[in-house]
Order: C-alpha cells, then sequence, then structure tokens
C-alpha cells in the first residue's frame, strides 16, 4: 500500500487536514506547520493521487466536501435491562428518531450507520474510519465525554439527550425539562385534578430534578396547592449502610401519608408503570384519564419515550416528543456545525407536546 495523507500527518505530527490544507495552498496555515509537512512529504516520497480539473479561479463556483456518513452511536450494556441499543432501537421513540434521522440525511446522499456504544468500556469498538461526523444518544449513561473516550474530535459531535452546561464540548439536541414540568401541571388541571405529587425512583438523577422542580414551580404559578414529591426512603442497616427504598409500595405508602391525597399524579420519567397501578388499585385508588373523585382515583400523566411497551389500562397521559423531528434536527445541525465549524456550541431544544 503506497504512502497516505495520514502517514503524511503522523510523521509532521499535524493533523490530516492540515496536511491537505497545506498541499491545496491554504494560506491560513502557520509556517511551521506548512515546513514540518513539506519535510515529511519528501522524507516518506510521498505523491499525491490525481485529480480531475477543478472551477477556473474566478469561477463562482466553490469546493464542497461530499459527506458520505454519519455515525449514529447509542449506549449498550452487559445485560437485558441494560442493553439500552436494543431498547432504544425497539421503542416507538427511538425508531421515531432513527426514522427522521435516516430520512433528513438520505436527502444529502448521507449514509447513517449504527454502532453500539459500550459502556464498560468507553470510546472502544467505534470506527471512526470514513466518518463525516457522529450523534451519540445519551440515555442517562454518563458524561457524553467518558462514552466518547478515545474518539477522533476532527470528526463534527452532536448529542441527543441532556447534558450540563459544563460537560457540553458538541452541539445538542435535547427537550426543554422546563416545558415538560409545566405542560404536565397544565394537563393534570385540565382534566380535573387539583392536588398534586410527582413520584420518582430515581431522584438524584438530573432530568428528573429538572423536571420535577419546573413541575412544583407551575403548579405555584397556577395558585394550586404545594406539590408533594414522593421518592424513595432512606433506609440504614444496623451496619450502618444507608440503601434506599424505591419499590412502588414504598412509594404509594408516602402518598397515603399526605394530608390529602393527590388526585393528579405526574411521574416525570419512564417508571415502571405496572406496578404502580397495581399498587393504586390494591389501595382502592383508580388510574382514570380525567375527572378524578378524592380518596377513589387519580389522574397519571408520564413523560418519557416508551412507558406504553408494559401495557396498563388506562394509558397514562404522555408528554413526549416527535422523534421524526428530532432526528431530523440533529442532522441538520450537525451539517450546519460542518459548514460552519468556528460557531459557538448550540443547544437545540425540542418542544414537547402531549399523545394519547
Amino acid at each position: 500500500m503506497g504512502i497516505s495523507i495520514i502517514d503524511v500527518a503522523k510523521a509532521a505530527n499535524v493533523s490530516h487536514m492540515t496536511v491537505s490544507r497545506v498541499l491545496s495552498g491554504n494560506p491560513h496555515v502557520l509556517p511551521e506547520n506548512v515546513e514540518a509537512v513539506k519535510n515529511a512529504i519528501a522524507e516518506l516520497g510521498y505523491v499525491p493521487p490525481l485529480h480531475k480539473r477543478g472551477p477556473k479561479p474566478n469561477s463562482r463556483r466553490r469546493f464542497r466536501k461530499t459527506l458520505r456518513k454519519f455515525i449514529l452511536a447509542i449506549p449498550s450494556g452487559p445485560t437485558a435491562d441494560q442493553n439500552m441499543f436494543k431498547i432504544f432501537l425497539d421503542s416507538p421513540f427511538g425508531r421515531d428518531v432513527t426514522a427522521g434521522m435516516i430520512e433528513t440525511a438520505k436527502a444529502h446522499s448521507i449514509e447513517v450507520t449504527l454502532v453500539p456504544l459500550e459502556t464498560e468500556h468507553p470510546g472502544a469498538g467505534i470506527d471512526m474510519r470514513g466518518a463525516d461526523g457522529i450523534i451519540l444518544v445519551l440515555l442517562g449513561t454518563g458524561a457524553p465525554q467518558k462514552l466518547l473516550k478515545g474518539y477522533n474530535h476532527e470528526v463534527p459531535c452532536l448529542v441527543i439527550g441532556h447534558c450540563e452546561s459544563h460537560e457540553q464540548f458538541c452541539d445538542g439536541v435535547m427537550s426543554d425539562n422546563d416545558m415538560i414540568g409545566d405542560l404536565a401541571v397544565r394537563q393534570l388541571m385540565e382534566h380535573g385534578s387539583r392536588f398534586l405529587a410527582a413520584i420518582t425512583d430515581i431522584p438524584g438523577e438530573r432530568t428528573t430534578r429538572q423536571r420535577v422542580r419546573a413541575f412544583s414551580d407551575s403548579a405555584g404559578y397556577h395558585g394550586l396547592p404545594k406539590t408533594q414529591r414522593i421518592a424513595p426512603r432512606i433506609m440504614e442497616s444496623p451496619g450502618g449502610e444507608v440503601t434506599f427504598d424505591s419499590s412502588p409500595a414504598a412509594l404509594v405508602d408516602q402518598l397515603f401519608e399526605l394530608p390529602d391525597f393527590p388526585d393528579g399524579l405526574f411521574l416525570p420519567h419512564e417508571m415502571v408503570l405496572e406496578e404502580v397501578y397495581a399498587e393504586l388499585r390494591r389501595r382502592g385508588i383508580e388510574p382514570v384519564k380525567d375527572n378524578p373523585r378524592s380518596e377513589e382515583s387519580a389522574v397519571i400523566i408520564t413523560a418519557g419515550y416508551h412507558p406504553w411497551l408494559r401495557p396498563v389500562g388506562p394509558l397514562p397521559h404522555l408528554i413526549s416528543l416527535d422523534g421524526m423531528a428530532v432526528g431530523a434536527r440533529a442532522i441538520d445541525q450537525l451539517l450546519r456545525r460542518i459548514e460552519r465549524p468556528d460557531e459557538p456550541l448550540t443547544r437545540v431544544l425540542v418542544a414537547p407536546k402531549m399523545l394519547e
């Protein structure tokens, strides 16, 4: 195999893009890098490949890189419960995101390749060869820098999901948690609920924390009684070890300890609804779609992607995102990053909506 531009870049200790700029006569390259590239070319005997004649110097046509492949990296895990790659692609939301991505990319003649990302060995197994961009789906599996440790930072990257500002190293497409919390309150009011509570079995998770805070703030804004936050109870063993009881029975126990039993419940993430419903019914509380009766029934709203994978009746009101729109926005933003690499990082917010 002959000497390639990659070999020249390694010998000159520069990026392959720098070598390409030197070969094309780009004036915006540091003199020391130009010298290093020329020395490497001479030492290795590199001969640039022949290219077809380009546009005339005064032509209005400009060179534009032909994009061929984007990588869609989805976290995976060692067990079925942790295999988010399969769970995501099996969910209606995941399928819509992927379809929206593929459809938009196809319009630009770009192939989207799906790659499972091992969470136990971040950065392992990602073949970036020939990739023009990478999209990472965050599913509560850690900071994006850790998940993509070792990837080629010269390849533009975009994240779908939530990451804090201090963790952001690339563009992001995500939902607005404040809008989700406020939408939950307004919908519960519309369906006849007055006393509200939020139930979660993972209180420390940032997305849940933000949604519950927005839920409480919105209820206060609308003049409702103070919302209650139901979370796992702290348990301390005789040996001093601290654990959490997040069982549905323990969570529902707390609802019955409140001065007024809530007639509107908000589950800010994809909880196991089947067990929660069963526990409520065992205690004489029937989940209903609207017009709850005090101490007899409650309206339930959840925010997530695939709670219907474990069917319960009646299905809760669902706050979700348009997966097709999320996928399309991801491709559009990644293309924009490639076209304008020096622009500030962007956080594209996608508004949630109610699904019935």
